[in-house]
């Protein structure tokens, strides 16, 4: 018999596998799981102390395909790493610095979701 992951369970395993693979293991990253509004996933992050939070809305992902999954969580991964290039930015530019990092953080996700090598594919809805 299999047991197939929950979307909670898969998430935190992308998670904890791109962090990995994107060195971001001096990192503290824990995961949560809460409604948004207006988005899937949202991420804080503290490059003073190396802590950071993702938090996804599971609901948002119910119908995405697996590749999709992976780029939001690549996607927010990014967004750790170009924090303080966001709030630099922001300084300058709320607007642009915004835009800037969103993109970046887009760019970078693709490169790394792409490849697919974490875990196995995301359960199915019914």
């Amino acid at each position: 018999m299999v047991f197939a992951l929950s979307l909670a369970d898969t998430l935190t395993d992308y998670t904890t596998c791109y962090a990995e693979q994107m060195g971001l293991g001096k990192w503290e990253i824990s995961v949560a799981f809460a409604p948004l509004d207006d988005t899937e996933a949202a991420t804080w992050a503290d490059p003073n102390y190396y802590l950071a939070e993702i938090t996804y809305d599971t609901a948002a992902f119910e119908r995405r395909t697996d590749r999709y999954v992976r780029w939001i969580v690549a996607h927010e991964l990014a967004h750790i790493e170009l924090w303080e290039l966001g709030e630099l930015a922001a300084k300058y530019n709320p607007e642009w610095g915004l835009r800037l990092e969103e993109q970046a953080a887009s760019r970078i996700a693709r490169w790394v979701a792409l490849r697919g090598v974490c875990g196995s594919p995301i359960p199915v809805s019914r």
